[in-house]
C-alpha cells in the first residue's frame, strides 16, 4: 500500500510536468523566443490549476532550465526563510526523485522533484510538487492485522542512524522526523536500507518476552518500512494451530487402530484424482502464462516498430484531442515547429500548422468533430514564402466517437515554385510570340487589302521574314531548352573544329548589322573539341546575337578561342553596356531578362543564356562571364579536348 501511494504522487507529477501547453512555453522561454515575464504569465494559472486538479497536492513550484522561478502556487518553502534547503529542492536533476518527509508550515509534506524536457528530449526545467502525507500515516497506522501491539513505522538509515518519519499509532507524541534511539529499530531500518527483508525476534527480558520485528525496502528509495509485535501476540495464533493439529493427529491414530484402512481407501483416490486435476490446472496456467508473455512481447514489438514508423515519416504529423491540444509530433513536425517559430517570432509554430482558430479553411478541428470525415486544405506562411498541404484525419474510439484527431503537413512550397514559373513561362513566352505574330499579321493584311508597288512589297516581305526567324529561333530555343532539361536531348560527340564554327555563326550577323566589327581570333593549329558540332554553333549563335544586341552603339566583335590544360576555352566580347554585378549570378537563370529602357536594352524571353548553360553542362564544360558596366562583358566557355577518342564516336549517339 505504501509503494502504491508513492506511485500515485509519482504519476500525479509526471501528469502536471507532461501538459503540452507548459512545455511549449517553457520550450519557448529556453529557445529565447519569449521572456521571462510572458512565461510567468502564461504559466501561473495554469499550474495553479494543475494543482488544484489533485487533493493531494498542497503546493508547487517550477524552475525554468537557468535557475528562475516561473510559477509558485499552494504551500511552498521559500529562498529567504531557508535558502539551503530551497537550492537542495531546486537543483537540476536528471531523473525524478523523491525527498524525504518534512515540516512545511506546520504540516509534514512529501516532495517529488521531476525534470521537464522538450519535445526534442531537451532538459528545460523542472517541477518540485509538494503532498499530503495524511494518506500514507492513515495507511500506517491502519490496525488490520497489527492486533493490539503492533506497530508500523516509516523511516531511513544513514550512516549509522537511523530517523523515522511518522510516530507510531501508538506513541504519546505526535512528532516527524524523530531520531531513533532503539537499537533494534536502527538495526531494522539499515538492513531495509541495504534492501534486505526480513523477521527476526528480540527478548527484552528474562521471563521471554520478547518482539517480532519484520523489516522490507521500499522500491525505489532508500527508505524502509518496519513492523514490530509482542511475540505472544504473534504467536498465539501458531500456539492454536499447532494444539489443534496435534489433536488432530492424535485421533487420526487412533482411529487408525480401528478401521483407518476403510476411511483412507476411498480419500487416497480422491487425492490421487485431486493431484492430476492439481496438475493438469498447473500446466494450463504455465501455458497461460507463456501465451501472455509472447502476446506482450508482440505488444512491445508493435509499438517499437509503429514508433519508429511514427519518426520515420517525413511529413509533419501531430496527434491532438478533441480539445486542440497537442498529444504526440513526429521528428518531422517539431523541426518544422521550431523552424517555423524561430522565423515568425510572433508565432509560435504549432498555430501556423495545427491550430484550426488561425484560420477559416476546411481543416477546422471543429468542422471533424461535426462530420467525422477527412479534412484537407493548403495553409500558407504569414508572408506567403512557404506553402504547405494540410490533411486532418479523425481518430474514433470504439463507441464510435471521435476522441482526437491527426495533422498531417507535406510542403508543397518547391510545387508552388514551379506552377508559379510555369505561368510565367506560358505567359513570357505568349507575349513574346504575340509581337512577331502581329507584325506578320499586319504586313500581310496591309498587303492583301491595299495596292502595293513591287519595291514596297519587298520590303514588306523582309520584315515577315525577319519576324518569322525571330520566332521561330524563339520556339526551337524553347523547345531545345525543354528537351535539355528533361534529358531527352541526344548529342553526337565527334572531334569538332571550333574556328569554322565561329565563321558559320558571325556570317549572318556580318549582313545585317552594320555597327558592328566582328572577327575571329582562333589559331589553325588549334586542338579539335569532343562536342556535337550543332549544338556548340547554337552556343556560338546565342552569344554573338546577345553581343550584338546589347551593344547598340556597335564597336568590335571578338570570337576567340585557345587551349587551356585538358580544355578548349572559347569566349565572345563585346564592346556594349556591360552587366551590374547584382544580375551577373542571375543572368543564366530560366526567363531572367534585362529590361531598362532607360539605357535602351531591348527586352528578350531569357532564353538564350539558359540554353547556353544546358549545353555546355552537357559537354562537361563550365560557363561564365566578366564585365564592366559601360565598357562591355565577355562571355567564356570551356570544351574538352578531343583526345584519344574512339573511331565509332563520331557514329554514336549519347543520351
Amino acid at each position: 500500500a505504501v509503494e502504491e501511494y508513492l506511485n500515485s504522487i509519482q504519476e500525479i507529477t509526471l501528469q502536471i510536468g507532461s501538459r503540452s501547453q507548459l512545455r511549449r512555453a517553457l520550450d519557448h522561454y529556453a529557445q529565447g523566443r519569449w521572456s521571462l515575464d510572458q512565461l510567468r504569465e502564461f504559466s501561473d494559472p495554469r499550474m495553479d490549476e494543475a494543482r488544484q486538479a489533485s487533493s493531494a497536492v498542497r503546493g508547487l513550484i517550477r524552475m525554468s532550465a537557468d535557475g528562475y522561478t516561473v510559477a509558485q502556487n499552494g504551500i511552498y518553502p521559500t529562498i529567504e526563510r531557508n535558502p539551503e534547503f530551497f537550492s537542495r529542492l531546486t537543483s537540476p536533476t536528471p531523473e525524478m526523485d523523491l525527498v524525504d518527509p518534512f515540516v512545511l508550515q506546520g504540516e509534514l509534506v512529501l516532495a517529488v522533484v521531476n525534470p521537464i524536457v522538450s519535445f526534442e528530449n531537451a532538459p528545460i526545467g523542472q517541477d518540485v510538487v509538494f503532498f499530503s502525507t495524511a494518506k500514507l500515516q492513515r495507511i500506517l497506522w491502519d490496525k488490520s492485522g497489527m492486533g493490539k501491539t503492533g506497530e508500523s513505522f516509516l523511516g531511513k538509515a544513514l550512516k549509522g542512524q537511523a530517523v523515522l518519519f511518522f510516530p507510531g499509532r501508538n506513541s504519546e507524541e505526535e512528532t516527524y522526523n524523530q531520531d531513533i534511539e532503539s537499537p533494534v529499530l536502527t538495526t531494522a531500518f539499515a538492513l531495509s536500507a541495504a534492501g534486505k527483508t526480513g523477521v527476526n525476534r528480540r527478548d527484552f527480558s528474562q521471563n521471554g518476552k520478547g518482539v517480532v520485528i519484520a523489516h522490507a525496502p521500499i522500491a525505489g528509495t532508500a527508505w524502509g518500512l518496519v513492523l514490530t509485535m509482542d511475540d505472544r501476540e504473534f504467536m498465539a495464533p501458531l500456539r492454536n494451530q499447532f494444539a489443534f493439529l496435534a489433536v488432530s493427529v492424535f485421533l487420526l491414530t487412533a482411529l487408525g487402530a480401528f478401521g483407518m484402512g476403510a476411511i483412507l481407501r476411498p480419500m487416497t483416490g480422491r487425492v490421487m484424482v485431486y493431484t492430476r486435476e492439481l496438475d493438469n490446472l498447473n500446466q494450463e496456467l504455465q501455458q497461460e502464462v507463456k501465451e501472455r508473455q509472447t502476446a506482450e512481447n508482440n505488444l512491445r514489438r508493435s509499438e517499437n516498430q509503429w514508433e519508429q514508423t511514427f519518426e520515420a515519416i517525413t511529413d509533419a504529423v501531430a496527434i491532438v484531442n478533441s480539445k486542440g491540444q497537442i498529444l504526440k509530433m513526429n521528428r518531422a513536425a517539431s523541426s518544422l515547429v521550431r523552424e517555423l517559430g524561430s522565423a515568425y517570432p510572433s508565432h509560435d509554430g504549432h498555430d501556423l500548422l495545427f491550430d484550426s482558430r488561425h484560420f477559416r479553411d476546411d481543416c477546422s478541428l471543429e468542422q471533424l468533430l461535426r462530420e467525422k470525415e477527412p479534412r484537407c486544405c493548403e495553409r500558407t506562411t504569414p508572408s506567403n514564402e512557404r506553402f504547405f498541404h494540410v490533411s486532418l484525419y479523425p481518430l474514433i474510439d470504439h463507441a464510435n466517437e471521435i476522441w482526437g484527431g491527426v495533422y498531417v503537413t507535406h510542403e508543397i512550397t518547391e510545387r508552388k515554385k514551379m506552377e508559379r514559373a510555369k505561368d510565367e513561362m506560358i505567359s513570357a513566352v505568349s507575349h513574346e510570340m504575340r509581337t512577331p505574330l502581329t507584325a506578320i499579321l499586319g504586313f500581310v493584311e496591309f498587303m492583301l487589302e491595299n495596292e502595293v508597288d513591287r519595291e514596297q512589297q519587298l520590303d514588306f516581305m523582309r520584315i515577315v521574314l525577319q519576324e518569322t526567324e525571330r520566332l521561330n529561333e524563339l520556339i526551337s530555343n524553347f523547345l531545345d531548352l525543354q528537351r535539355l532539361q528533361a534529358e531527352i536531348g541526344q548529342y553526337r560527340f565527334a572531334a569538332v573544329e571550333i574556328c569554322p564554327l565561329f565563321e558559320q555563326a558571325i556570317s549572318q550577323f556580318r549582313m545585317t548589322s552594320q555597327k558592328h566589327t566582328l572577327r575571329i581570333d582562333c589559331s589553325k593549329e588549334l586542338p579539335l573539341a569532343k562536342a556535337d558540332a550543332r549544338r556548340i554553333l547554337q552556343v556560338i549563335k546565342n552569344l554573338v546575337s546577345n553581343a550584338v544586341k546589347y551593344s547598340p552603339d556597335g564597336g568590335e566583335i571578338v570570337c576567340a578561342a585557345r587551349q587551356q590544360g585538358e580544355m578548349l576555352l572559347i569566349s565572345v566580347r563585346d564592346q556594349g553596356m556591360g552587366i551590374a554585378l547584382a544580375e551577373r549570378e542571375r543572368i543564366f537563370e530560366q526567363f531572367y531578362r534585362i529590361d531598362d529602357s532607360e539605357k535602351r536594352i531591348p527586352g528578350g524571353i531569357g532564353l538564350g543564356l539558359a540554353l547556353v548553360r544546358e549545353v555546355v553542362r552537357a559537354h562537361g564544360g563550365k560557363v561564365w562571364l566578366e564585365s564592366e558596366v559601360g565598357v562591355g562583358s565577355t562571355f567564356y566557355f570551356s570544351l574538352p579536348i578531343a583526345i584519344a577518342m574512339d573511331e565509332h564516336l563520331d557514329s554514336g549517339l549519347v543520351q
